[in-house]
């Protein structure tokens, strides 16, 4: 209990905005309901059905649950992304040169090379720049030296990550 309470101390979390879980349960539940109209229209072939439920199921799981496992941490040592159940990395605060506030638009920002978009919102946007471009797996060892990702306090994660870096 005693260890569970200090790692709380010595890492913070950001926790992603759950609206955008809401948005994409909405749609996840539209297409339940086409589903079932479509199950509902006679002489529709049975397996073709289980394989739109397959697709519908495994569209649930991925995208409309991943909001829900995306948190930022800042813990002692580094920055530990999360989203969803797609990326997850570990940045020392060692291979970080800056960590700002921005506010861009996030197609012009994807377009940039070396830049990861780690973003379903317009809004409180942070970059963390790197002094080196680092490759991360998950994006199939794709490099970069920019990563770009909204935080639910973007004030506060800036305080914390900025006096870490000093």
């Amino acid at each position: 209990m005693l260890i569970l309470k200090l790692r709380n101390l010595l890492r913070m979390r950001f926790s992603y905005s759950k609206a955008d879980f809401i948005i994409r349960f909405g749609a996840g539940a539209m297409v339940l309901v086409i589903m079932l109209a479509v199950l509902s229209v006679p002489g529709v072939d049975m397996l073709v059905l289980w394989g739109f439920g397959a697709i519908a199921l495994g569209f649930m799981a991925i995208i409309l649950l991943s909001p829900l496992a995306t948190d930022h941490e800042v813990a002692d040592s580094s920055i530990i992304l999360r989203q969803g159940m797609q990326f997850s990395a570990s940045i020392p605060f060692s291979e970080v040169a800056a960590v700002e506030s921005v506010s861009i638009p996030i197609m012009s920002s994807a377009a940039r090379k070396g830049r990861i978009v780690l973003t379903g919102s317009r809004r409180n946007l942070v970059m963390i720049k790197l002094k080196r471009p680092r490759r991360f797996s998950q994006l199939l060892w794709r490099s970069s030296d920019e990563i770009l990702l909204d935080v639910h306090r973007p004030e506060e994660f800036l305080k914390l990550v900025n006096e870490k870096l000093k």
